[in-house]
């Protein structure tokens, strides 16, 4: 399972037209694979209509209830309200990979 989500980040790293992506790296196990992009929200419900799911899996910390303490963190926030996760399962026929490139590669 592993080395199919491994084959798609790879995939990914080669071919979106993203500045901001996780990078390769052959030790990782990519349970999720994000790329930042300017408007999230916009970017999001594009990608539904296109019928990709995308997914908000991290979170700045500080910002937790838990961790509340009114703290601004301005480089966290930033990448905090940029930062989305693509599908990398490993049900994903290449075709829908190549679905996701190009889609996400129009949209930026």
């Amino acid at each position: 399972m592993n080395s199919i989500r491994r084959n798609i980040a790879k995939k990914y790293w080669k071919e979106l037209l993203v500045d901001k992506k996780m990078p390769y790296n052959d030790n990782c196990s990519y349970h999720f694979y994000w790329i930042r992009v300017k408007n999230r929200d916009s970017f999001m419900k594009k990608m539904t209509k296109h019928k990709i799911e995308t997914g908000i899996h991290y979170f700045p910390i500080h910002k937790m209830k838990f961790y509340n303490d009114k703290k601004y963190l301005a480089i966290t926030e930033k990448v905090g309200a940029e930062i989305v996760s693509l599908p990398i399962h490993p049900n994903l026929k290449e075709s829908d990979v190549n679905k996701v490139i190009e889609t996400v590669n129009h949209l930026v």
